[in-house]
């Protein structure tokens, strides 16, 4: 999972009936692996976290040259 712009802020969104950091913790434990855009967290004043590392446009070339599939959602 690559994030950009706002999908980086993904692990700050709480809501009473969808656990967000729950499931992105279960993602990563089932071994998914979770990218944020470096750029759009520095924009946004923001760190790199334990679940999303801070990540360049050459790791997300690799990302999808290396996947079966590519899903967007924007």
């Amino acid at each position: 999972m690559f994030l950009f712009g706002e999908g980086v802020e993904a692990e700050e969104i709480t809501d009473d009936e969808f656990d967000v950091r729950d499931r992105m913790e279960g993602f990563v434990d089932a071994g998914g692996d979770q990218q944020a855009c470096g750029t759009c967290l520095e924009l946004r004043n923001s760190e790199e976290s334990e679940y999303f590392p801070m990540s360049t446009m050459s790791d997300l070339l690799e990302v999808m040259t290396s996947s079966d599939r590519v899903l967007t959602i924007g």
